[in-house]
């Protein structure tokens, strides 16, 4: 009789941010985006305030001849816990496309990172979490993971960037 061994479960390469949060439950919050999502990573940007803007909005900066928000995802999630560190850095990450796009135009956004930045494997079996359980706007998250007291977000950015109600 011949026995076969099972498949071994497939790992997703991945860029994953610390941002030094933590949630209600004092999990440490990490956010998760495909190796083709980020696109540079900044060590300084100059950024321009705007008014009358939601407060997860920092400001406004010029990347490659583009104006794109400057987002605070720990502000926009209600995460608390930031600690700065002496190298912040700047993510610039694809958010996707615009709703009702007809110019196929990618669009994207600048995170703010206070943490370290690393490339990692997810996989495929690690635990998905109830977004309810971690304290996120379900609209606002793609999808999310566990392993030990590390909750993995996957961030719906073109959803943050084009929802109307932001406070």
């Amino acid at each position: 009789m011949k026995t076969t061994k099972p498949s071994k479960a497939q790992n997703y390469k991945v860029v994953t941010a610390n941002t030094r949060l933590r949630n209600r439950k004092g999990q440490n919050i990490h956010l998760i985006f495909t190796t083709h999502q980020v696109e540079e990573v900044l060590l300084d940007i100059t950024m321009l305030s705007v008014p009358f803007v939601p407060s997860f909005l920092r400001g406004l900066c010029l990347w490659r001849g583009h104006v794109m928000p400057v987002v605070d995802i720990g502000k926009l999630f209600g995460f608390s816990g930031r600690v700065v560190m002496p190298k912040e850095r700047f993510f610039v990450v694809q958010t996707g496309m615009p709703k009702n796009s007809k110019d196929k135009k990618i669009l994207r956004c600048v995170l703010h990172i206070s943490g370290e930045i690393y490339t990692s494997d997810i996989a495929e079996f690690y635990p998905i979490v109830d977004l309810d359980q971690v304290g996120v706007e379900p609209s606002f998250v793609r999808g999310a993971y566990k392993r030990n007291n590390n909750v993995y977000i996957v961030p719906d950015l073109a959803s943050i960037l084009q929802n109307d109600n932001h406070s």
